[in-house]
């Protein structure tokens, strides 16, 4: 990454003063970008729980019997292995269901 996107990030993202970005080490940089991305995180993950409660507030439960998470709202916010579990297992549910109604 060119520089010219660590200082854009320090002192638009951080609202560092453009002292503390020069006197910040590579090392807190990188703590203060990891914290940074957390936070986003964090807060889509507070959006996707709002969205996913209006969502279920007027969900049709025939239609879909599981109620929406955040992550059906985001899915990005969960790792490949995590949506990929997921998956699994509504497939297993869904096959189990289909079992017990034969």
């Amino acid at each position: 990454m060119p520089w010219s996107q660590y200082v854009e990030i320090g002192l638009g993202h951080f609202g560092w003063t453009p002292a503390v970005f020069w006197d910040t080490s590579l090392a807190e940089f990188l703590l203060a970008l990891k914290g940074y991305q957390r936070k986003q995180q964090d807060q889509y993950w507070h959006t996707g729980e709002i969205v996913a409660a209006f969502y279920n507030v007027n969900r049709d439960s025939k239609a879909r019997p599981e109620p929406y998470r955040a992550d059906d709202i985001f899915p990005f916010l969960l790792t490949f292995e995590e949506r990929l579990e997921r998956k699994w297992a509504q497939y297993n549910a869904r096959i189990e269901a289909e079992e017990d109604q034969d």
